[in-house]
């Protein structure tokens, strides 16, 4: 799951756009650079139950794994396995996210749907 550090205060200048990372054993750090989410968005998503539920967690999970290019069905379950997300919370966010998949030379890459 990629975590966003916002922009919370500029006295003398515009303010600037959210920016996306993900932390993760393979890879380190890693740059996704500028996303859509504002502190209230993530606040208003959490304030509703005290915390995002899990099909709300898995399905950013999938927002941010998948949000610049398709990614092998088993490379995906496993860095979902690393957040502690179930193979059954992430087949329910995949629906709900609306991923596909598609068979490239023998192997299932998953993508967002366009």
């Amino acid at each position: 799951m990629a975590s966003v550090p916002f922009h919370n205060k500029a006295n003398f200048a515009e303010q600037g756009a959210s920016q996306s990372f993900r932390l993760s054993k393979k890879d380190g750090f890693e740059w996704l650079g500028e996303c859509d989410a504002t502190i209230e968005d993530v606040v208003s998503s959490s304030e509703s139950t005290g915390r995002m539920s899990k099909l709300e967690m898995a399905s950013d999970f999938l927002r941010d794994a998948l949000a610049h290019e398709a990614m092998a069905s088993v490379e995906l379950a496993a860095l979902a396995e690393g957040y502690g997300i179930t193979p059954a919370t992430l087949k329910r966010a995949k629906e709900a996210v609306g991923v596909e998949a598609k068979r490239v030379n023998g192997h299932w890459r998953m993508g967002l749907s366009e």
